[in-house]
């Protein structure tokens, strides 16, 4: 049996296959998706990102020749399941108000944008800046 490494965000799992062949029910399970989520994978080629083929009915990737020894990245429109952290004691609605003193950082951030969207492991943080 040989062995397929694959990597989505920060986790990295291995699955044992006997061909070159693999279901996105699988990808799905490894990663703790639900069922309706929607999966891309790729493998790197001289740098550039190649999407996996897949077979007729869409349920299966097809991997290509040397499949083992490359690395395989998974993308979902879903985050997986993990377990809970701090972060899940805050509401999506609560606010947090940081006070900072340095003017200079504030006009730093003034200059790149009022609102800022950052996304870390399907998580996201709006900062509104506001001046008192």
């Amino acid at each position: 049996m040989a062995q397929l490494r694959i990597k989505m965000m920060d986790k990295n799992v291995v699955v044992k296959l006997r061909s070159n062949a693999v279901t996105k029910s699988t990808i799905k399970t490894v990663f703790m998706l639900a069922d309706d989520a929607l999966v891309t994978m790729a493998y790197e080629e001289g740098g550039i990102p190649i999407l996996c083929e897949v077979d007729d009915t869409g349920k299966t990737f097809l991997l290509p020749d040397g499949w083992e020894s490359m690395e395989f990245h998974v993308e979902s429109n879903q985050v997986p399941s993990r377990p809970a952290t701090p972060m899940d004691i805050c509401q999506s609605t609560a606010s947090v108000y940081v006070p900072i003193e340095t003017d200079a950082l504030v006009h730093q951030l003034e200059k790149s944008a009022s609102i800022m969207d950052l996304t870390r492991i399907g998580i996201q943080i709006q900062l509104r800046i506001e001046r008192r």
